[in-house]
């Protein structure tokens, strides 16, 4: 399962990183962003930006109503994703 735990700022991993590169493509990315698979300012700030652009409650995590949006967005299964 890719996405086995909720994501907010602090975490590191490659789970953060395929999150950053999602953000690319939801959002405008951020300036000085990169997918480094660490959940830092940008990555927050680009999370903030789309969850607020996609009507979801902002809560600068990759929490559960953010994750339901983002597979509704996207073709395939975050869960079917090898680590």
């Amino acid at each position: 399962m890719l996405f086995h735990r909720e994501l907010r700022k602090g975490d590191q991993g490659e789970d953060v990183k395929f999150l950053q590169r999602l953000l690319f493509g939801v959002h405008a990315a951020v300036p000085g962003m990169a997918a480094d698979g660490v959940f830092g300012d940008y990555t927050h700030h680009a999370l903030v930006r789309a969850q607020e652009a996609l009507k979801l409650p902002v809560t600068g995590a990759f929490d559960k109503a953010t994750r339901a949006v983002f597979k509704s967005i996207y073709s395939f299964d975050f869960d079917a994703v090898p680590e």
